[in-house]
């Protein structure tokens, strides 16, 4: 008799590991985005203290950063649709959206350094 109970466990749809070398390149040209963007935040942060609303340009340069960075990103790392979206859509919501790129940010260092990049402060080098 067979058991009701398969030895399998079950499987749940995750993330590809990028495989390939452009799909590692698109994940590091991807962090270095996200990094100058975080960057453009805080900048955009500190000077609205002394220019007020004049400094909401640079929060548009990171918006704009972010969401080219999490695009390649995303593609690089093989992201679904639906992730893809819903991470668009969480970069368009303050502070989210910072707490957003320093998530990615974070992933993209441990595959990129599983795949034999130095990743640091700057973005990931071979």
């Amino acid at each position: 008799m067979h058991s009701a109970h398969s030895s399998e466990s079950p499987r749940v749809p995750v993330a590809r590991a990028p495989a390939l070398e452009g799909d590692l390149e698109q994940v590091a040209g991807g962090q270095e985005l996200i990094i100058i963007a975080i960057l453009v935040y805080f900048t955009m942060t500190v000077m609205m203290k002394s220019m007020g609303s004049g400094a909401g340009l640079l929060g548009l340069v990171a918006l704009v950063l972010g969401l080219c960075g999490v695009s390649r990103m995303a593609k690089g790392m093989g992201m679904s649709p639906t992730r893809k979206i819903l991470l668009v859509l969480l970069m368009f919501v303050p502070l989210v959206s910072l707490i957003v790129l320093l998530i990615l940010n974070s992933r993209a260092s441990s595959v990129l350094r599983a795949a034999g990049y130095r990743a640091g402060f700057f973005g990931a080098s071979k």
